[in-house]
């Protein structure tokens, strides 16, 4: 429910999966900049119903499988703008990220952003396509993309505000 004064605020959805802790560090880093810019901020953890290993992570994460997740969201209506976070193994986008994206209902329409987080300065953007694929294919809007490296963490906090920026400015139309 949107209470009286609220309005104008942008509604942001967090929805993001972290095996080691370094995707919700930069989600945590991109609510706190969203709500520095006046955004209504809800984070949604996406927990898969039993963990794998890394090599059992990365094997699922390369055959684009589907785990079960707890807590599914499957109503992004009340939200202006998406974001969607993943760690990439093996090139790959975290398999848990699919089956949020496959749960959605309300997908078309909506505006998201998407980030990801390797290891490796350039190993994320077969991941990031690939889920941005999976958006538009349902009918939602790919507004801004980002990858952020485990390797430089100096840059998050940059990078991250780059994101909000052009996040921002795209979810003004809705």
């Amino acid at each position: 429910m949107v209470k009286p004064g609220e309005e104008d605020t942008v509604q942001v959805l967090i929805g993001f999966y972290s095996r080691g802790g370094t995707t919700a560090a930069v989600a945590e880093t991109l609510r706190d900049r969203l709500a520095a810019q006046g955004a209504a901020v809800t984070v949604k953890r996406i927990r898969r119903e039993r963990e794998r290993g890394f090599f059992g992570t990365a094997f699922e994460a390369r055959r684009k499988a589907r785990p079960a997740i707890t807590e599914p969201v499957t109503d992004v209506g009340p939200y202006d703008l998406v974001l969607v976070g993943f760690p990439i193994f093996g090139g790959s986008a975290a398999s848990p990220v699919n089956s949020f994206l496959s749960g959605l209902e309300t997908t078309a329409g909506h505006r998201f952003a998407v980030f990801a987080v390797s290891g490796f300065a350039t190993g994320f953007v077969k991941g990031i396509e690939s889920v941005s694929h999976e958006v538009t294919k349902a009918g939602g809007e790919v507004v801004a993309t980002m990858g952020f490296s485990q390797n430089e963490q100096a840059k998050s906090s940059e990078r991250a505000e780059e994101l909000v920026r052009i996040a921002l400015k795209a979810s003004q139309g809705r």
